[in-house]
């Protein structure tokens, strides 16, 4: 396939979100395959190495922002008098629940999040405290108690120990929670596409 030919194909496939940033992919796609031209490479070689016209496109329309998306989705098309009337009328109602499902949403994200705060507060505690059980042995060494040094140092180890699967534990959960945050958007996203 000769490069016009694959940019007129990749210009097709995003004409439903032509915008400044589609054009910014298609120029950035057009000079890549100028330069593997200029260092010696044939233009049906560059072409078939860049991939699929499609794969290309789902990139692109991928990292399109959001507003893009909905601007793009949303021209063109008109609302008819009459539903615009029974928004307006009905606004009330809708309102206060899309409101009210927003809000309760919001308050389960933040009550996750309030977990993991939580949690590496837990865990910084947890460290706390293993430091000074260790620092006390130094204590209980100058007042010549070799038991409240040895428990003391035991309790210090456990400490630590529980502190290491808190922090691993609480890490994870939070990785976890951005993970899911990350996934609602792209989900929100994709409604848009």
């Amino acid at each position: 396939m000769k490069k016009e030919m694959f940019l007129n194909n990749l210009r097709d496939r995003l004409s439903a979100y032509s915008s400044d940033e589609t054009e910014q992919s298609i120029a950035y796609y057009s000079e890549m395959i100028d330069d593997r031209i200029e260092d010696g490479m044939n233009e049906d070689d560059v072409v078939a190495s860049l991939g699929s016209v499609d794969d290309i496109a789902n990139k692109i329309i991928d990292e399109l922002s959001l507003s893009t998306l909905v601007k793009c989705k949303t021209k063109d098309k008109s609302i008819p008098t009459w539903a615009i009337v029974l928004l307006v009328i009905s606004s009330p109602l809708w309102l206060t629940l899309l409101l009210a499902l927003f809000s309760a949403f919001f308050g389960i994200y933040i009550g996750i999040w309030g977990i993991a705060v939580g949690f590496w507060a837990a865990t910084f505690g947890i460290f706390a405290g293993s430091l000074a059980s260790l620092v006390s042995i130094i204590f209980f060494a100058f007042k010549g108690s070799v038991i409240s040094s040895l428990g003391a140092l035991g309790a210090g180890i456990f400490l630590l120990g529980l502190g290491i699967l808190f922090f691993l534990l609480t890490f994870y959960m939070s990785k976890g929670i951005v993970l899911l945050t990350k996934n609602i958007f792209l989900g929100i996203k994709k409604m848009f596409k």
